[in-house]
């Protein structure tokens, strides 16, 4: 109804008073309005709430989106913290291990100086041992070769064999007589 009173006004003759002076047909914006209204309500009902469906989504996404942001910026700096707490408790650790293994060294250095040392010792001793049995050998060699020499000596200058009971003293009394000239040994 109110579509067909707008048609007929536009149909009826315009008028050039009030409105129509400025150049404006007064049904015509009249019905212009009426179409604008309609337009209003039926974007209002269809368009209108899919749209602010759509802002409203866009908002709480972007609103996600921010307070994720906030949760990897808290997360990034509890992170970084926890890193700065691992390096540390590692440098620490390697701090201690280096600590340890210089203790160890020288605790083995020392242990192996002294095995050393100790080993040196004993080869002192055994070397001790050998000259003092090598200087015995050859005191007894000497001794055995002394008592030759004074037996052919004393052949030679008798030209005779003695009895064994003389050759016997004559030989301990060569012999005592060697030993106080041969220097012992300390």
């Amino acid at each position: 109804m109110i579509l067909v009173a707008i048609a007929q006004a536009a149909t009826t003759e315009p008028t050039t008073t009030g409105i129509g002076a400025l150049g404006l047909d007064l049904s015509a914006f009249i019905f212009q309005v009426v179409n604008f209204a309609i337009l209003l309500v039926i974007l209002r009902i269809f368009a209108y709430p899919l749209i602010v469906k759509i802002l409203e989504d866009r908002r709480q996404k972007i609103a996600a989106s921010l307070k994720t942001a906030e949760e990897l910026a808290k997360a990034k700096t509890e992170m970084a913290k926890k890193e700065q707490a691992v390096l540390a408790a590692a440098r620490t650790q390697a701090e201690h291990i280096i600590i340890q293994a210089h203790r160890q060294a020288e605790e083995q250095a020392t242990a192996i100086e002294a095995k050393a040392q100790e080993h040196a010792e004993q080869i002192k001793e055994q070397a001790h041992i050998e000259i003092n049995q090598n200087l015995a050998a050859a005191r007894k060699q000497l001794k055995q070769e002394a008592v030759q020499l004074v037996i052919a000596a004393t052949e030679q200058i008798i030209k005779v064999k003695l009895d064994p009971a003389q050759d016997e003293q004559l030989i301990s009394e060569a012999l005592s007589q060697a030993e106080k000239s041969i220097p012992k040994a300390k």
